[in-house]
């Protein structure tokens, strides 16, 4: 490529890890000088190296590390003062049938749930601010093709991945190895209909086993694999553990039994919740395999928080943490509002509890005419990392009882929660809702609709602030 470059008249060297230091380092500093516009490196500067003046990537091979490809990258993601952006044309192709795109593009978006072939197709609207990618027509065909096939794998393309992975550690692996080593997310596996134990035994990597709720469980391990509030993950850890000595007593305490109604709600559905705490336990651990494999689960989820929540203060008890995400179905079980005997209608997505002095509002903030009525598509969005802009129910006026109550709350002395959530599905699963946290009127206009604006207690974190904002502009 050195040669290549040079005879087209454009200075390069190239460097290896048998190139000397001395004559690395004059590598380095023509470069900087800018008497070398490219220096081609063969494992070099994927970590350790700092040249801020760079202002182009090229890749030139493929790499299965998403750490080395995220690492490459790097390379020239430092601020200088003569650099405007940094510009990454990458030449690798389908090099090999199992070369991955998803993966290194879903490790480039901020939020790496989202439909991959929707951002290719739609230009990659969840990238980090002052990021683009840019695709030709074919390059866009070939990416696509590519992402189609990764993303439909079948059971016995995911038993292959499960065995070239014991082929490379010597060893079955983990849920969370295999999860981190295959770019694949629970999602991706839970919505196949398979699930990690029988992936397992279909692979002869464990004895057979029988549970007999497996299918349905299945399916309620992709229900509740989105969990990630560690507090919650904490109790049903032990909960679920049937060695655990505190386990009967927690279930038994009023939150955790909040807690595992939550759970419950996610894995049975409203259809299938056991009539106490006791019996829910017990129903679990008749499934063994799919009980161990769901702690499992939730071991991932937690290692995968990267944050922590400020603790939160409420004038009633509720095991929510802020920011975590929930179902709705998992807000009213932690609010108190559905039991394991009631369970009532909740349409709206507006909640007046007067028992808690509270108003809950559940907001999706990308509405559809399809899921929506033109009465319900309301205005909602993030202005800043604190205030948040909310339309009432069509039919709420500002001199109403209820508008008057919104408006007043605080002198009432009632609580006001906020959720959010950006579509109301994904990958047809109910997406859940962000808790935003308490908020204070500031303002309103208008009457039927009302549109107040919201004093969040708490910012909103960089995460959640980029999706609200981006939609308010949109």
């Amino acid at each position: 490529m050195a040669v290549k470059f040079r005879e087209a008249g454009i200075p390069a060297e190239a460097l290896s890890a048998e190139t000397p230091r001395a004559d690395r380092n004059t590598a380095q500093d023509r470069l900087r000088r800018r008497e070398l516009n490219v220096l081609f490196v063969v494992d070099l500067y994927n970590e350790g190296v700092d040249i801020p003046e760079l202002d182009a990537v090229l890749f030139l091979r493929p790499t299965e590390s998403l750490t080395v490809f995220l690492q490459q990258l790097g390379r020239g993601l430092r601020l200088d003062h003569e650099k405007e952006c940094l510009t990454v044309l990458d030449f690798v192709g389908q090099a090999h049938r199992k070369f991955r795109f998803d993966l290194r593009y879903r490790a480039l978006l901020t939020d790496p749930s989202v439909s991959l072939e929707q951002q290719v197709e739609h230009g990659f609207t969840h990238l980090p601010a002052g990021c683009t990618i840019l695709m030709e027509r074919v390059a866009r065909q070939n990416v696509l093709a590519n992402i189609r096939q990764s993303l439909h794998q079948n059971r016995s393309t995911l038993v292959g991945a499960l065995r070239e992975l014991v082929g490379a550690l010597g060893r079955p692996p983990r849920l969370s190895e295999f999860l981190d080593r295959t770019g694949i997310n629970p999602d991706d596996l839970y919505r196949r209909g398979v699930g990690w134990s029988r992936l397992v035994a279909d692979a002869g990597l464990r004895d057979p086993f029988h549970d007999p709720d497996e299918p349905r469980l299945t399916k309620g391990l992709r229900r509740v694999a989105h969990v990630n509030d560690v507090e919650l993950i904490r109790h049903l850890l032990v909960l679920l553990d049937p060695g655990s000595t505190p386990r009967r007593a927690l279930s038994l305490e009023p939150m955790g039994d909040r807690r595992l109604l939550m759970l419950e709600l996610g894995l049975w559905t409203r259809r299938g919740l056991s009539a106490s705490p006791v019996e829910s336990l017990q129903r679990l651990d008749r499934n063994p395999t799919l009980r161990d494999e769901l702690r499992e689960l939730l071991a991932y989820q937690l290692d995968c928080i990267d944050s922590v929540a400020p603790p939160l203060r409420l004038p009633f008890a509720c095991p929510l943490t802020l920011h975590a995400s929930y179902t709705r179905d998992e807000v009213l079980a932690a609010l108190g509002r559905w039991t394991r005997s009631e369970h009532p209608e909740m349409r709206e997505g507006v909640l007046h509890l007067p028992d808690l002095r509270a108003d809950i509002f559940l907001v999706t903030l990308q509405k559809t005419e399809k899921d929506y009525s033109p009465t319900t598509m309301y205005q909602d969005y993030a202005i800043n990392e604190r205030l948040f802009h909310w339309q009432s129910q069509s039919t709420t006026s500002a001199e109403s009882p209820t508008g008057r109550r919104y408006v007043e709350h605080a002198e009432r002395g009632y609580t006001v929660l906020l959720f959010g959530r950006e579509h109301k599905s994904r990958s047809d699963l109910a997406q859940p809702y962000a808790f935003l946290g308490p908020a204070r009127y500031v303002d309103h206009s208008g009457s039927r609709p009302m549109s107040i604006t919201w004093r969040l207690e708490h910012p909103l974190p960089a995460r959640l602030f980029r999706k609200l904002a981006r939609l308010a502009v949109a």
